[in-house]
């Protein structure tokens, strides 16, 4: 709990699904060739870089940790991509998003939170097809309903 209650203090990006859903973005634009593979790799290892010397800089002092526990405005605008995963669930679930939640990134993350769905993506279900049609086995339904019951499928598949 003091690892993650840090990580809410100092680097709350690292536990927003945005934060997520901007690297995978990324690593998606390396496969419709619109980014470069070490470009990405290289803005993802100084990401890293970047936290890791910030953590390392608080060294052994104390940390104040204050956690909102019903989440709340962070008063920070959200990325691009969160905005973008959050409207991708909207329309997955068939609702709006309020406007002044598109406006914070601690409202969008605590609203992607509460709305997001255990749905299989579209290249996850993808795969698990291409897998059925190369054994020639059938997907059952109920791994068709969930993201982690098709990963379960595919690991004893593939």
């Amino acid at each position: 709990m003091a690892v993650y209650m840090i990580l809410r203090a100092e680097a709350q990006e690292i536990l927003d699904p945005a934060a997520t859903a901007e690297m995978e973005l990324a690593l998606d634009e390396i496969l419709s060739a619109k980014n470069q593979t070490d470009q990405v790799v290289s803005a993802l290892v100084d990401r890293a870089v970047a936290f890791n010397e910030k953590m390392k800089s608080r060294g052994s002092q104390k940390i104040d940790v204050k956690v909102k526990t019903n989440g709340g405005a962070s008063g920070t605008q959200p990325s691009k991509a969160a905005v973008s995963f959050a409207e991708k669930i909207a329309k997955a679930v068939g609702c709006t998003i309020p406007k002044e939640t598109m406006k914070d990134r601690g409202l969008l993350s605590d609203w992607i939170d509460q709305h997001k769905t255990d749905t299989p993506t579209e290249k996850q279900v993808g795969y698990a097809k291409s897998i059925s049609e190369r054994k020639k086995i059938e997907i059952p339904p109920e791994a068709m309903r969930s993201r982690s019951a098709l990963s379960a499928w595919i690991g004893e598949n593939s």
